[in-house]
């Protein structure tokens, strides 16, 4: 979590937050939000900001040497009607997005077969390698099988 001012200068970095950033809570003033995170949308800084409905902003953010994702969500910070800043919460989805990618690859996979395996059907019927003892469009069922 971070707490800005309304400038988007940092005020307030949590211990897990100094952790990722490698930034004391007291060296915090010394930073603007974009300088730790510069995939950010600089929209985002203005109290009017569109919110979007599709969910929170994902920012790549470098750890270790490994490219971590995070949502960032914003909340606004205020003192009776006076606008003080934003609180900024950060959420590591790195692995929730991989998984993401994992089962849209393998639906992506199936659609392929399964639209293969149509369209190879077809182009045999059409070649006339194939006779179909059964016409499938005039088959009839017994009465009795009706329900």
């Amino acid at each position: 979590m971070l707490v800005t001012d309304i400038t988007g200068r940092l005020t307030y970095l949590n211990p897990q937050a100094e952790a990722m950033f490698g930034l004391a809570t007291q060296h915090a003033h010394q930073w603007h939000l974009l300088e730790l995170l510069p995939s950010l949308d600089p929209l985002l800084l203005h109290a009017t900001a569109f919110h979007s409905d599709q969910g929170p902003d994902v920012v790549e953010i470098r750890q270790n040497g490994q490219s971590r994702l995070f949502t960032i969500t914003r909340s606004d910070l205020r003192e009776a009607s006076r606008q003080l800043g934003f609180v900024w919460v950060l959420r590591d989805v790195t692995e929730q997005q991989q998984a993401t990618r994992v089962l849209q690859e393998t639906r992506r996979r199936y659609q392929d077969i399964f639209d293969g395996t149509g369209t190879a059907l077809c182009v045999l019927d059409l070649a006339g390698l194939y006779h179909f003892p059964v016409s499938y469009t005039h088959l009839t069922l017994p009465t009795s099988d009706l329900v």
